[in-house]
């Protein structure tokens, strides 16, 4: 068995490692961390099967892929069909990737969702009626916030025509995410995660009524289901508005925003070792239930330069706290930041009493005031 990683993620790197499964590492950014993979290659992802064959000193004897960001799906589905292994059909893939092509197809299938429309078929004038101000611009091959921009007029909303992007109708909510594992079409596992601070803090499960949680699951299954999605981990998000539940979007790889790290803690499950199980289709079944509530804080202040850092001893000593990582120093500059993947650090929480985790969730946010910017 070798295993082909296209994008690194180092949790993912460091379980193949534990289970002893021989992978190479692709990556499109350098590695800042020591691996003890077969080959590392920092490069463009492959568009050509002839790429796989310059690069990879093995690829004969590759079995699986594995695609651990967003960036890398659709090169990794090119791959496993070049190689002829193990893929879910290649339109599905382009269906999960491109967000206009997604909810544009989902949309036929009744899956309740905001409006949107290309930002090329459509006028500028007929998109502000039918969309109202402002209108949101979101790029089709992109997630986490990034390239996302708010159009407030029509020399906007012109400027913004590209093929790149489309347009959706702004609406007034709150988001979340379901994460699952599929096996043979079937969901074996789900989570739902509830955005507290939609970029900054995740709160696993989900607190929610006990039948919007059943809505939110039948969202999930639904989606699922009309995509014929047959194996491997999903990550859709969810809007909750007053006028009902939304479908965002859906990602067939594994979250972001250290998500993973809480469902282990939280189900007393290993995310990352299950995620590969199930992708190299050595998954068995076993029983998974709740054993403690989790949260990820991920830290990132405004723009500025930092001046002083004061009250960290302060939020390691909350009983909830499991870890806490801090990567800035005074006189740190600190720009804009352009995806929920960006952060100086985070901190993870666990309690069996979700009230003492939500206490210590809220304190440990005044943290941020401890980090004066100028």
């Amino acid at each position: 068995m070798l295993v082909l990683v296209m994008g690194h993620r180092l949790p993912l790197a460091r379980t193949l490692e534990r289970l002893k499964i021989p992978y190479i590492v692709w990556s499109e950014k350098p590695l800042k961390n020591k691996l003890c993979s077969e080959q590392i290659i920092v490069s463009s992802f492959p568009e050509q099967k002839e790429d796989v064959y310059d690069k990879v000193s093995e690829y004969s004897e590759i079995t699986h892929v594995i695609a651990s960001v967003e960036k890398a799906v659709i090169p990794a589905s090119n791959i496993r069909l070049w190689f002829k292994l193990k893929r879910n059909p290649h339109n599905l893939i382009l269906k999960c990737t491109d967000k206009l092509k997604m909810k544009t197809y989902l949309l036929e299938k009744n899956i309740p969702m905001t409006k949107f429309s290309s930002s090329r078929k459509i006028s500028s004038e007929e998109a502000i009626e039918r969309l109202g101000f402002p209108i949101v611009s979101k790029p089709k091959l992109s997630s986490g916030g990034r390239g996302i921009s708010f159009l407030r007029s029509r020399e906007e909303v012109e400027l913004a025509k590209t093929s790149s992007c489309y347009y959706e109708e702004f609406i007034e909510g709150t988001e979340g995410s379901v994460e699952s594992f599929i096996v043979d079409n079937e969901i074996v596992f789900s989570n739902i995660t509830e955005y507290y601070k939609n970029g900054l803090c995740n709160k696993v499960p989900g607190r929610y009524s006990d039948e919007l949680n059943a809505k939110i699951r039948e969202l999930n299954r639904s989606v699922v289901k009309a995509l014929n999605i047959k194996w491997g981990m999903t990550h859709l998000e969810y809007y909750i508005t007053d006028s009902g539940l939304y479908f965002g979007e859906i990602a067939l790889r594994p979250p972001g925003g250290y998500i993973m790290e809480i469902i282990s803690k939280s189900y007393n499950i290993d995310a990352w070792e299950t995620f590969i199980l199930v992708e190299l289709g050595l998954y068995a079944s076993n029983k998974v239930q709740l054993e403690s509530y989790g949260s990820s804080l991920l830290i990132h202040p405004e723009k500025g330069t930092v001046a002083s850092i004061e009250g960290v001893e302060d939020i390691k000593k909350l009983e909830s706290l499991d870890h806490f990582k801090l990567n800035l120093k005074v006189g740190d500059v600190i720009g804009k930041r352009q995806g929920v993947g960006e952060n100086f650090g985070y901190a993870f929480f666990s309690n069996s009493s979700a009230k003492k985790l939500d206490q210590d969730i809220k304190t440990s946010r005044g943290f941020m005031s401890y980090l004066r910017l100028i």
